[in-house]
């Protein structure tokens, strides 16, 4: 065989696939071929002619063990027998990303409803009906921390889901039986080197995204033949594909034809070089079954200007005059020349999370650092194009705001919300949900929270490191307006912690003069909470906001949950991450939280000092993000439209009744893991009582694409490494 091939290492059959020419077998003869293979255990040879019965290509292997093959990524994605042309002329454009589609064909499509349709009561119960510990490594390995299952999806034919692992793994959990799911050890498949980001599967095919080891450069996504039940073939590799730095996303259309792919392209920051700033995009693949699938790549560079975005309200965390302010006149060491020299505007612009419109005329694009959402047109008259950005707006957290206030004291261990005034945040969107109702496009966001950090510069700062007591402004050449100081000794008064978390990206500091910044407005970061945007003509209209929800109903039915944190470094001091990490910083972390004289506790849940449950760490984020809001995902169940949000640090999952998506009605509060109240993560991992931890895949199944024949809903845990699936009941 060749001496590079892709490492994709099959655990049972122990091959490395590297499909490089057609077998050809009439479909008779590779049926009874399959047969007699089959029953003499080659199970490789089978897997060939299942995909040739199918009428389909399949390349054989040309390597016998890992030790012929090399995992040099930039090897792999110089191989342009495997590799997609990425398209930049109009003219290369075909019809499949010029013609709209109608429809959702494929399960988990976005959805369109009608309310006339709908059932008069929602569900009345919201329950577990199993969970399974999903493995890190191919096939094997677990442990709290690894981030087994990042991303997972669920493929409703095959009753399979796929497991995505930050270590390079695909796992598939089996739901033949929902009430004892099952990890099948012998499908799992290895992954080429880089960083997993996200699991997809539709149409018979498999898409995982993973981001190059330098961030800068460009990723690429690995395509599976999806395993089948019938044949007993796990995930067979078919090709890869070239896409652009760090593809945090990919999903698919409503008919599995194009496949969309969030372009992330986040900066870089180092001593040597300063701050790289790739632009960010959004990649459509298509011709998904040929050997080099084709790619379109769709700029935002077309949404305007530093200057046209800041009009349009698009929050910039650090545009050109920032750069200049931060470098030239604030007293830090920072180095962002490289930066300034090859600075556009869509340098920070950063594609997270995708949502296509049910007619498939329309592809959302939420840009989280930037609290907006882009919009790609299909049209017949042109290219596929990026035709407007709309920022989601502000967050208003005074009487006037329509909330009953947030909780940013930290360390009170009470649920203290208050209307504090001139006191604003960015909402901050991490999931998006995109469904149509009675004909209008919605857009739900789940406002998480985010910010960036290169060298020195921080744009999320303690109120207490920009203003005093008495209101002085304690950056270098920066002045505030009268409304911020006001609003700063307000809330000193009004009890706010000192602590507590402001920008100082575009929408809280006037960069128009780098010389003299102004500091316009207080400004956190997360909307905590979820929003409901309609689509109109010209951008996007606030049609609901959960308001302050999250806090108020988590507190009510989960005290001990409060604004609470649990994550991976929580992880068991010489524990599987701990010993495997070549993170210092994070295993420094490690040890400061099972450090009972420095954040840890006398008991971490076994009588032993350790790690702090989730019930011990009540308001740690009250100061910063609160209830962040991570998730949210649209489906029916018992004939009502409902979405269901998770919170990441706290685990908890919310339940709304969205039928009415200008009236939207809480049904129910959930928390994922209980045991964490008084377990940290790996005592409660060790006894097997260890939930969801930060639960940021979740999957709506309707009860026809349901393994249990009911509506139900799956929780993925990153770092809990976990699943679980929920059943509605109807009345």
């Amino acid at each position: 065989g060749p001496s590079i091939c892709p490492p994709i290492w099959h655990a049972r059959e122990r091959w490395c696939s590297d499909p490089i020419a057609p077998m050809s077998v009439a479909p008779a003869s590779a049926l009874r071929l399959v047969v007699g293979l089959a029953s003499a255990g080659y199970a490789v040879l089978a897997a060939a002619a299942v995909d040739a019965a199918a009428g389909m290509e399949h390349r054989e292997p040309t390597c016998e063990a890992p030790a012929n093959c090399t995992h040099d990524t930039a090897s792999l994605l110089q191989d342009r027998s495997r590799m997609a042309h990425v398209s930049q002329a109009e003219a290369a454009v075909p019809e499949v990303l010029r013609r709209p589609r109608r429809g959702g064909q494929r399960p988990g499509a976005t959805l369109s409803f009608d309310t006339a349709a709908a059932a008069e009561k929602p569900p009345c119960d919201f329950a577990l009906k199993s969970r399974v510990y999903v493995p890190f490594g191919i096939g094997a390995g677990f442990g709290f921390g690894m981030g087994a299952s990042e991303s997972v999806s669920y493929d409703a034919k095959e009753r399979f889901l796929y497991a995505l692992s930050a270590q390079g793994a695909l796992n598939v959990v089996d739901y033949a039986d929902p009430r004892a799911p099952a990890v099948v050890p012998s499908f799992a498949v290895g992954l080429p080197e880089g960083t997993p980001r996200d699991v997809e599967v539709c149409g018979g095919l498999v898409f995982v995204s993973v981001s190059a080891p330098d961030v800068l450069r460009d990723g690429f996504v690995v395509i599976f033949s999806a395993a089948d039940r019938a044949w007993g073939v796990g995930p067979r590799f078919r090709t890869t594909v070239a896409v652009g730095p760090l593809p945090d996303q990919v999903l698919p259309n409503a008919d599995c034809s194009v496949l969309a792919v969030a372009n992330e392209g986040p900066g870089r920051y180092s001593d040597a070089e300063g701050l790289r700033d790739p632009v960010g995009s959004v990649d459509l693949v298509w011709d998904l079954w040929a050997k080099t699938p084709q790619v379109y790549r769709v700029s935002l560079r077309g949404l305007g200007s530093d200057r046209d975005l800041l009009k349009k309200g698009v929050h910039l965390p650090l545009p050109l005059k920032a750069q200049a302010y931060w470098q030239d006149f604030s007293g830090l060491e920072v180095n962002f020349t490289a930066a300034r020299r090859s600075y556009t505007a869509d340098t920070n612009l950063e594609p997270e999370y995708l949502g296509w419109s049910a007619d498939g005329h329309r592809l959302y694009v939420n840009l989280q650092e930037n609290n907006a959402v882009a919009t790609i047109e299909f049209s017949r008259r042109h290219a596929p194009t990026a035709t407007e950005v709309s920022s989601l707006g502000l967050k208003d957290w005074s009487r006037k705001g329509g909330t009953q206030g947030l909780d940013v004291v930290g360390g009170d261990q009470t649920c203290n919300l208050v209307q504090y005034p001139g006191f604003y945040s960015l909402r901050h969107a991490d999931g998006m949900a995109v469904v149509t109702v009675d004909g209008g496009d919605y857009i739900l966001t789940a406002n998480e929270a985010d910010d960036k950090s290169y060298g020195a510069y921080e744009e999320l700062v303690k109120e207490d490191e920009v203003l005093d007591e008495h209101g002085r402004v304690l950056l270098q050449g920066v002045s505030a307006t009268r409304r911020v100081v006001s609003s700063h000794l307000a809330g000193l008064r009004l009890g706010a912690d000192p602590d507590r978390r402001i920008g100082l990206g575009s929408s809280a500091v006037d960069y128009s003069d780098p010389r003299r910044p102004v500091l316009k407005r207080l400004v956190s970061h997360g909307g905590r909470g979820l929003s409901i945007f309609r689509k109109t003509y010209d951008g996007l209209e606030l049609a609901w906001d959960s308001g302050s929800d999250l806090e108020r109903e988590q507190c009510a039915a989960f005290p001990w949950a409060h604004n609470g944190e649990q994550d991976e470094e929580f992880a068991p001091l010489f524990g599987v991450l701990y010993n495997t990490t070549d993170d210092q910083r994070l295993r420094e972390t490690i040890e400061e939280n099972n450090d009972r004289a420095r954040s840890g506790c006398a008991d971490g849940g076994d009588g032993r000092p350790g790690a702090c449950p989730l019930g011990e760490t009540v308001d740690a984020r009250s100061p910063k993000d609160g209830a962040a809001a991570e998730a949210v995902v649209v489906g029916v169940a018992c004939g009502r439209l409902l979405a269901v949000l998770t919170t990441e640090k706290q685990g908890s999952a919310f339940v709304y009744d969205i039928t009415d998506v200008w009236r939207p009605r809480l049904l129910f509060v959930r928390h994922l893991s209980p045991a964490s109240r008084t377990k940290n993560p790996g005592v409660a991992y060790a006894a097997g009582k260890l939930g969801e931890i930060d639960p940021e895949s979740v999957v709506f199944v309707d009860a026809a694409h349901s393994p249990s024949r009911k509506a139900g809903v799956f929780f993925s845990g990153a770092w809990s490494g976990t699943v679980s699936f929920w059943e509605f009941k109807c009345p």
